[in-house]
C-alpha cells in the first residue's frame, strides 16, 4: 500500500491515533486524536503519553505497558467494563475510552501505537440499563434481584469477619383493602410514598428494596437484634406519622408490620436470616398488626408493641 495512502486512512479515521516512543514520547496525533484529547499535535509533541490521562490511571498505564513490552505482544486491548481506561482532554474532562494498543518498528526506533475510542455513549447506556435492571419501576427504590445480589456481599463479609447482620421485612398493613376502596392508581401512590419514607429513615449502609407487592426489606450490616429491633420500630413510626391527606383522601391511617432477624448460628445462610424475618413479620400481624417482632433461631419471637 503506498505511504501516502496509509496516511490518508490514518488521518481520516473516526478513531483517534496517538504514537508515542518507547519511553512514552508523543510523536504522531491524527485528527481525530487531536479532537478527542483537544491537543494540537504541534503542542504535543515530544511532551509524554501521560498528558492525555488522568493522574489516577498513570501508575496503572506504566504497569500495563511495562508487562506488553515485557511479553513481546504484537498486540493487545487495554481495560475492559470491570476496569476501565479513561482519557484527559486538555480542558480538565475525564472521559472512558476503549484502547487497542500495537508495538510497530520505525526508522526511529520502536514505538507504540493506540487506536482510542471515545465510549462516553455506551458506558452511559449500560449505566442507565443496569439501573432498570436494578430498580423497582414504580417505587424507585431498589428490586429483590439488587437486593439478593448486595445482600450476598454482605453476609459473606459479616461471616468472614465475625460481625452482626439483621435483616427487617416490612409489609404495609391492610393494603389491599386500601387498593379495593381507594382504587389501584391511589394504591400505587400509597407504596411509593411508603417506599420513599422506609428508604429515607435508613442508614446509607443499609440495603433497603422492594420485595413484592406491598413487602419490603431491609440488610441491616453491623447491626445485631437489638439494635435492629429499635431499628425496626423507627420503620413503623415513620409509616405510622407519614401524612397523605395531599391525596384528597380524608383520615387515611397507614401502617405496617415490621419482622426482625439477626445472624446467630453457624449454619445461618442469607435464606435463613430472610426466612426468620418473614417469620416475624406474620406474628407481628397475628398479634395484631402495627408492631415490631424479633424472630429468634429458636423459634421464640419478642414483640414490641405499636406506642
Amino acid at each position: 500500500m503506498p505511504a501516502a495512502l496509509f496516511r490518508d486512512i490514518v488521518e481520516n479515521c473516526a478513531d483517534g491515533v496517538v504514537v508515542v516512543t518507547e519511553d512514552g514520547r508523543i510523536v504522531y496525533l491524527n485528527y481525530a486524536a487531536e479532537e478527542l484529547f483537544g491537543w494540537p499535535l504541534r503542542r504535543a509533541l515530544g511532551q509524554t503519553i501521560e498528558i492525555l490521562m488522568p493522574k489516577a490511571f498513570r501508575a496503572a498505564h506504566a504497569r500495563h505497558m511495562g508487562v506488553f513490552r515485557d511479553a513481546g505482544e504484537s498486540a493487545r486491548r487495554m481495560g475492559d467494563r470491570l476496569l476501565r481506561t479513561y482519557g484527559l482532554h486538555a480542558d480538565g474532562r475525564e472521559f472512558p475510552t476503549d484502547i487497542s494498543i500495537m508495538g510497530s518498528e520505525s526508522e526511529a526506533g520502536r514505538v507504540y501505537v493506540a487506536i482510542v475510542r471515545d465510549i462516553s455513549e455506551q458506558v452511559e447506556t449500560e449505566r442507565r440499563l443496569e439501573a432498570l435492571a436494578n430498580t423497582d419501576s414504580l417505587t424507585g427504590v431498589s428490586n429483590r434481584r439488587a437486593f439478593i445480589a448486595r445482600a450476598e456481599q454482605e453476609f459473606a463479609a459479616a461471616w468472614r469477619y465475625k460481625v452482626p447482620l439483621s435483616a427487617a421485612m416490612i409489609d404495609i398493613d391492610r393494603f389491599k383493602r386500601l387498593n379495593d376502596k381507594f382504587g389501584h392508581a391511589e394504591g400505587d401512590r400509597i407504596l411509593t410514598a411508603v417506599a420513599q419514607r422506609l428508604s429515607a429513615t435508613l442508614r446509607k449502609p443499609d440495603i433497603f428494596a422492594r420485595w413484592g407487592g406491598e413487602e419490603f426489606i431491609c440488610l441491616l450490616p453491623h447491626t445485631d437484634a437489638d439494635v435492629a429491633r429499635q431499628a425496626g420500630e423507627r420503620l413503623r413510626q415513620c409509616v405510622e406519622t407519614l401524612g397523605l391527606t395531599d391525596s384528597g383522601i380524608k383520615d387515611l391511617s397507614l401502617t405496617v408490620s415490621v419482622g426482625v432477624a439477626s445472624l446467630s448460628t453457624d449454619d445461618d445462610t442469607i435464606d435463613t436470616l430472610i426466612n426468620r424475618a418473614d417469620q416475624g413479620l406474620y406474628a407481628a400481624k397475628a398479634n395484631g398488626r402495627n408492631k415490631v417482632v424479633i424472630q429468634r433461631s429458636n423459634g421464640q419471637n419478642r414483640e414490641q408493641s405499636a406506642a
